[in-house]
């Protein structure tokens, strides 16, 4: 049996699912497989996104526009007059999330090119975390697609700055 037509009749809320949503929660698993894939030590870890803003940045290669509309929306769903909201309340962070920094770029006390790289990315990863573990499945997966639109761009953008700063492009 085909994967979707099982899910439509087994998983809850799939089949309301319009075919962007699906396409989207598709290609997040795609680019962030790809992201790791390309990362040194084959890790797409907090640790390691980090230092690769830190590379990218070092290199020259960030700019205020590189992640902007990307960190608008990350700003815009996870803080709200100046608190963080419920969504970055439950997000499922691990010890090694970068959760200071992450926190610090989103309420604007660090503006550093690399910082608001690796935010943006950190929390892309946590998004394909959630879905990937089931979390997004309690609210059977709704309203979540212009969250992963706008971070799969970011995903995009990420793998376009591992080939220009040439950091564990695949061969």
């Amino acid at each position: 049996m085909d994967a979707i037509v099982w899910l439509q009749d087994h998983a809850p809320g799939f089949r309301k699912l319009s075919q962007a949503e699906r396409r989207a929660f598709a290609e997040s698993q795609l680019l962030w497989s790809l992201f790791e894939a390309k990362a040194p030590n084959g890790q797409g870890s907090a640790i390691e996104t980090v230092a690769s803003s830190a590379r990218w940045s070092g290199n020259g290669l960030l700019t205020v526009e590189t992640f902007r509309q990307e960190l608008g929306r990350v700003r815009d769903r996870h803080v709200a007059d100046g608190e963080f909201s419920c969504h970055f309340r439950h997000f499922h962070r691990r010890a090694n999330d970068a959760e200071e920094l992450v926190r610090r770029a989103l309420i604007c006390e660090d503006g550093t090119l690399a910082n608001i790289a690796a935010t943006v990315l950190i929390i892309a990863c946590r998004f394909r975390s959630d879905l990937f573990r089931g979390w997004k499945w309690s609210y059977e997966l709704q309203g979540q697609l212009e969250n992963f639109v706008h971070l799969n761009k970011a995903r995009k953008r990420a793998g376009e700055l591992q080939v220009e700063g040439n950091s564990g492009v695949l061969k």
